[in-house]
């Protein structure tokens, strides 16, 4: 009964690994290539309906006491401390059991000691010892059972080369360990397929990346699958890859890595998010990029300084050549002060300057209020919208958690926005008991200190997606607290006066639907608050992504447009706002001043989100480093989706980034947001400095700088050579360019990181150059950015760039840069006649717009305000406006508004003047007015005098 309990215990923790009974393949391999072995034989035989699976390997062996003590218990393992092991955890041989074996034979010979051979049934109850036949050190396991079908030697075949194709050895870095199956190797090497790849070895660190019709990573630990995803990104958030489909456009980035210190978890399926794992995200992306230039330099030659620099940058890269690092660092330096010393000398004031103040040294956490000397828990948080408080005003929460991880711990949220106060707290939450969680994983352990006074509720604070294990809350005091929670946030309720430590876990949240009330709640913006156009026009234009890039894209541009400010004169700025300005909106005043702390940057992205129809709130809470709370408050978005809170920080630093500017700090109306000024030159600078010492100081730094960047460039050299492409040259490299292009339009998620794709002048243009996707989507932004697939007029002129979509190989990427516009259907917009006699068909309509032009012109309008177009658009009635689409065409006014002749409308406006050209006149005028946004503010002057002309009779 006792061995039929173990085997059902063996089998329950070997479904960890998954329900695929060969998955014994890989625990097998991953014990023999820990008890180094340098080559592994797998035989299968089937004969008189009975498969037989043999496993050899040659490895250091075990005794029958170390098998005692480790193989055949659970949880058991000799290698807990070894991180080079794959296994770790005593779990992985019981997975035999799940290829139902019906007989179990080990042999194993040590390299010291006698052999033994111990062979068991399917259900662990019959036991027989046996005659070790193996010759030298290593372990054979054989499993036997019934099979009617010989085809099952097949699936073993395709199994191991699963599981085992790419398995290292652990003496040898990134030496592979040779895996035979019947005499035939199943080992290949890394590759991926595609028209080009970059195979590489770095540290602990190899694998190949390549470009692929849809994004794919496949990550190894130590020659072992352990995840599969879509973007590389995907290894920072989340150890489970998004459930996403990309869909196939372009080219882009794909990856087969493999590391020799990542940590796994116990199911084999995620890896521990740790700095090795930070290493491997930092090796692919830098030899994506070194893939692109290498590829990239025949196509687009990058000049030879540009060369230098990526190769010194690269450099710079190399995180865990801190020596390499200095040393470049070193040239750079020394190469800046040489020419600035060599041409004369320059001041080294190195105090902030008046146009760029220099940050604070923990801008990302900003205090949200001016809490005295430590921070109760149970003190009271006077939030009184966001606002900006100075330096120098902060406490402590005392509050300790565990494991010491990097974290946010939210202690209340904002779910109100207010016209004056910018957030406030809602007035009407009513407690509810909190939702029952469990501890499955991922749990944090959270102690606080805590002063109350009777009846009042303690915020508990959790990170974002979290929750309060009820069960799990202890009380260090008289009284215990109970639990309630309002708008999400778990609070303790105490009955009297209580001072003491409350602790508790916090578990991550079931994914859950908020009700239609609360969701509305959260979207809401109150009729009074309106965004200033900027900011409503690019929630607007994110509210056609998905959501994470809506989030994304919103964070971003606040943390660029505002700036991260915490000066004294700021901080009065807005006291005197919140004192003065009672009918002022403040979302108005803050981008006004275009400045603000953390609390007011992410109300900012609040208001833009909810504008984006994204559920979000403002949270506000502390900073944990190394398992306490660091000093002051810190605010952030959350926002809800997938059924899942989210969080999202738009602090950053902004364009500049203040520190305190006092010396005037007196409150007056001098203080700008802007930062200090200061007018007066240094007189602690000499003016006048040493001319020898000048040249020889410049001598000596210039050589520094030669010698350290010839030695940071050798080593980069040497670093490079490490690595091997190779390209598919059946595949013009002008039209894998052109995919590369797409793909990164497409999913730019896929190529972050990547660089070289966006940098490089790849897009052809009319005036037969080049730019690169970059500047083209900066140009596009600001409308200047056009394409056509027609020969180009060379008489269109003006501030704007041209891409040639004619090219066969780029036609299909220029029309999807987003803000690109057709110049092939502006041009369509063009008069295409002056006279009438060139009119041809559309003569009546010349006509029509003749007369109507002739009246406008009485009416104060600038002669050719209408003009006839052979135009292809639905519209009959369209606004041209040259000078905003930065267009400059000879003969051509710079605004008008194109008739098109052929719409069905316009020619039934041509109809009518055969029987009455003055009422067809007042026609085509009152269409014109109602469809143009030129003339529409007009429309009641036109329409008044136009009347009155038909009143009289007039032509």
């Amino acid at each position: 009964m006792r061995n039929k309990e173990f085997k059902q215990r063996a089998r329950a923790e070997s479904l960890r690994y998954g329900e695929d009974s060969l998955v014994f393949l890989r625990e097998l391999s991953q014990n023999a290539r820990d008890a180094g072995a340098r080559r592994i034989l797998v035989r299968a035989e089937w004969a008189a309906g009975k498969l037989t699976v043999s496993f050899d390997d040659d490895g250091r062996g075990m005794t029958r006491e170390h098998a005692q003590s480790f193989l055949f218990r659970l949880y058991a393992s000799s290698k807990e401390d070894d991180a080079s092991s794959a296994g770790r955890f005593g779990v992985g041989f019981w997975s035999v059991l799940l290829f139902e074996p019906a007989l179990l034979r080990i042999e194993s010979k040590p390299e010291v000691g006698r052999g033994w051979c111990l062979e068991m049934d399917g259900d662990l109850t019959a036991f027989r010892e046996g005659q070790c036949r193996l010759r030298r050190p290593g372990t054979q396991v054989v499993l036997e059972r019934p099979e009617p079908d010989p085809r099952g030697i097949e699936t073993i075949r395709r199994g191991l080369a699963r599981y085992c194709r790419h398995l290292r050895r652990a003496d040898r870095a990134h030496a592979p360990l040779p895996v035979f199956f019947n005499g035939e190797t199943i080992t290949s090497p890394f590759t991926v397929p595609g028209p080009c790849r970059l195979a590489f070895e770095d540290g602990p660190v190899e694998g190949v990346v390549g470009l692929g019709e849809s994004p794919n990573v496949e990550l190894y630990a130590k020659g072992l699958l352990v995840w599969r995803g879509a973007l590389l990104d995907e290894l920072r958030y989340s150890s489970e890859p998004a459930t996403q489909d990309y869909q196939k456009d372009g080219l882009s980035p794909v990856y087969k890595l493999n590391g020799s210190r990542l940590n796994v978890t116990l199911d084999r399926r995620s890896v521990v998010d740790d700095k090795q794992l930070a290493r491997v995200r930092r090796t692919a992306r830098r030899h994506t990029r070194r893939l692109l230039a290498r590829y990239l330099d025949e196509l687009s030659p990058r000049p030879a300084l540009i060369r230098l620099r990526d190769a010194l940058l690269a450099g710079l890269e190399e995180g865990r050549q801190k020596i390499g690092m200095g040393l470049a660092g070193a040239a750079l330096v020394a190469a800046v002060m040489g020419m600035g010393v060599l041409v004369g000398g320059f001041p080294l004031d190195l105090r902030q300057s008046e146009e760029l103040p220099k940050a604070p040294a923990l801008a990302s956490r900003s205090p949200l209020g001016a809490p005295t000397e430590g921070l109760p828990l149970g003190k009271a948080f006077d939030f009184r919208g966001p606002s900006v408080d100075p330096l120098g005003q902060m406490g402590r929460l005392p509050l300790a958690y565990a494991p010491p991880r990097p974290v946010e711990l939210r202690t209340a949220a904002f779910e109100i926005l207010d016209f004056h106060l910018g957030v406030r707290r809602a007035r009407d939450e009513l407690g509810s008991p909190p939702t029952p969680l469990s501890c499955a994983g991922d749990c944090l352990d959270i102690a606080a200190e805590t002063h109350v006074v009777a009846g009042q509720s303690v915020p508990l604070p959790v990170p974002t997606g979290y929750g309060v294990v009820p069960q799990s809350l202890r009380w260090e005091g008289s009284a215990r607290p109970s639990l309630l929670d309002f708008g999400g946030i778990t609070h303790a309720v105490f009955s009297k006066d209580a001072r003491g430590v409350v602790s508790y876990r916090a578990a991550p949240l079931p994914a859950r639907t908020l009700p239609p009330a609360r969701l509305r709640r959260l979207l809401q913006i109150p009729p009074d608050v309106t965004l200033p156009p900027l900011l409503a026009r690019l929630a607007d234009q994110a509210r056609k992504e998905k959501t994470p890039l809506r989030v994304e894209k919103i964070v971003e541009f606040v943390r660029d447009r505002i700036i991260y400010d915490r000066s004294a004169a700021t901080a009065a700025i807005f006291t005197r706002f919140f004192s003065r300005d009672l009918n002022r909106s403040w979302l108005d005043f803050v981008v006004e001043i275009g400045r603000g702390d953390c609390d007011v940057k992410n109300a900012v992205a609040l208001t833009m989100l909810r504008r984006a129809a994204v559920p979000s709130r403002l949270a506000i809470g502390v900073i944990g480093e190394d398992g306490a709370a660091t000093e002051g408050f810190h605010a952030w978005v959350e926002y809800h989706h997938r059924s899942l809170w989210h969080a999202a920080d738009a602090t950053g630093t902004g364009r500049a980034a203040a520190s305190d500017p006092s010396p005037d700090d007196g409150g007056g109306d001098s203080a700008s947001p802007r930062g200090p000024s200061t007018s007066a030159r240094d007189p602690f600078v000499s003016a006048a400095p040493d001319r020898d010492f000048l040249f020889w100081s410049a001598v000596i730094s210039l050589a520094v700088a030669v010698i350290f960047s010839a030695l940071g460039l050798l080593a980069f050299l040497r670093r490079a050579a490490r690595s091997a492409l190779t390209t598919d040259e059946r595949r013009s490299r002008t039209e894998v360019a052109a995919k590369m292009l797409a793909g990164a339009i497409a999913m730019p998620n896929a190529w972050r990181g990547a660089g070289g794709i966006l940098t490089r002048p790849l897009l052809p243009t009319v005036d037969g150059d080049a730019i690169s996707l970059r500047r083209a989507s900066r140009l596009a932004r600001k409308g200047r950015l056009w394409f056509t697939r027609r020969p180009f007029d060379p008489s269109i002129r003006g501030r704007r760039v041209v891409l040639d979509a004619a090219d066969p190989e780029f036609e299909q990427v220029a029309p999807r840069i987003p803000g690109a516009q057709d110049l092939d259907e502006l041009v369509r917009l063009f008069p295409q006649s002056k006279k009438r006699e060139a009119a041809g068909a559309h003569a009546p309509v010349y006509d029509l717009v003749s007369a109507a032009n002739t009246r406008l012109e009485r009416l104060g309008f600038p002669p050719g305000t209408l003009a006839v177009c052979s135009c292809s658009r639905e519209d009959c009635i369209t606004d041209v406006d040259l000078a905003r689409a930065g267009i400059e065409v000879p003969g051509l006014p710079r605004r008008y508004v194109a008739v098109c002749a052929g719409h069905e409308k316009v020619q039934k406006i041509a109809e009518l003047a055969r029987t009455n050209f003055s009422i067809a006149t007042f026609a085509l005028l009152d269409l014109t007015v109602e469809r143009s946004a030129l003339l529409s503010r007009y429309a009641e002057k036109i329409r008044r005098e136009l009347a009155l002309e038909l009143i009289r009779g007039d032509r």
